[in-house]
């Protein structure tokens, strides 16, 4: 399983990154594993070049725990690029 990003424009669901087709399902994926002890935490880091405007960040990690399928969500993230 991988982290998954979703860049939506403030106010509407247009989605702008991925790929800005406005499908607000699609996720972009970076093939990643990691294993982590109990009680620890991972950041992962991705560029994204945006044109001015407001944006929501939607970030989640979707992996097991044990034999149950869990999706993990960060807050999301209102920003600005000027």
């Amino acid at each position: 399983f991988a982290p998954s990003l979703r860049i939506l424009k403030v106010g509407t669901r247009e989605v702008v990154y991925p790929d800005g087709s406005g499908n607000a399902m699609l996720c972009a994926q970076d093939m990643k594993s990691d294993t982590l002890k109990a009680g620890s935490s991972v950041r992962y880091t991705r560029t994204v070049t945006l044109p001015a405007g407001e944006y929501m960040v939607e970030g989640w990690y979707q992996g097991l725990a044990g034999e149950s399928r869990v999706k993990i969500a960060a807050q999301p993230v209102k920003v600005t690029v000027k």
